[in-house]
């Protein structure tokens, strides 16, 4: 201790200036708005694929068409989904297909299912 108290070391602690701390703000600020924008993006892309609710409703309308609630054919537009449900013949089997075609994407869901004599 003494040796410290008596010979004075100088320590010259090397500080940044105010351009590099302006410099290391901003690069900072533009990593963070680019991150921000990829998450909001693959956030929007899975918000515009997920077809969960048009899937269910397809599911309650052979649920209603299995116990005779609906006519085919049977047509219907919900928000941007435009369902179609008609019946197709192949070897004297009849089959229902329902189908929904999205009108801004284009994207089509189809289900087929094989009457059962209902």
């Amino acid at each position: 201790m003494k040796y410290l108290k008596s010979h004075k070391i100088k320590l010259k602690l090397k500080a940044s200036t105010i351009i590099e701390t302006l410099v290391a703000s901003v690069i900072i600020v533009i990593i963070f708005t680019i991150a921000s924008l990829t998450l909001n993006n693959i956030s929007q892309g899975l918000v515009k694929k997920d077809i969960s609710a048009i899937d269910n409703h397809l599911t309650k309308l052979i649920y209603l068409h299995k116990n005779n609630k609906i006519e085919i054919p049977y047509q219907e537009d919900i928000e941007e989904w435009e369902i179609n449900i008609r019946t197709e013949w192949l070897n004297n089997i009849s089959y229902f297909i329902v189908e929904a075609t999205n009108n801004q994407t284009k994207k089509k869901i189809q289900k087929t299912y094989i009457d059962a004599g209902l």
